[in-house]
């Protein structure tokens, strides 16, 4: 990765769901952690190699390696906001062998309500 990429302030949330009392559920986000991020939407092959498996990435977001949330790991309970929109992290890992960076990808679930 080139210097300046990590070019978006983000926003990593984590997601908790509880019942509401009735049979509706109701979704809570933690404060959030805000990051320095690199967004790129994700090709046509791969987004449609993703659907074979029923769920669609349409972007990969890379972070610094250890600046991601408070108990330092990503995980599908996580949410990633970044101007009115809100991504699901679908999977994660180091993107590569020196442990500079970590690569997310995500599933845009649409504007925040």
């Amino acid at each position: 990765m080139r210097a300046g990429q990590l070019r978006h302030l983000v926003t990593l949330r984590r997601q908790t769901d509880a019942p509401d009392g009735g049979t509706d559920i109701d979704q809570n986000f933690s404060v959030g952690v805000k990051h320095w991020a690199r967004i790129e939407a994700v090709g046509t092959a791969a987004y449609w190699g993703t659907k074979q498996v029923g769920e669609g990435v349409t972007h990969r977001i890379w972070f610094r390696y250890g600046s991601t949330t408070a108990d330092g790991q990503i995980t599908a309970e996580d949410v990633i906001e970044l101007d009115d929109r809100r991504y699901r992290v679908m999977r994660g890992g180091e993107a590569d062998d020196r442990r500079e960076y970590v690569k997310v990808e995500v599933k845009d679930l649409g504007e925040i309500v």
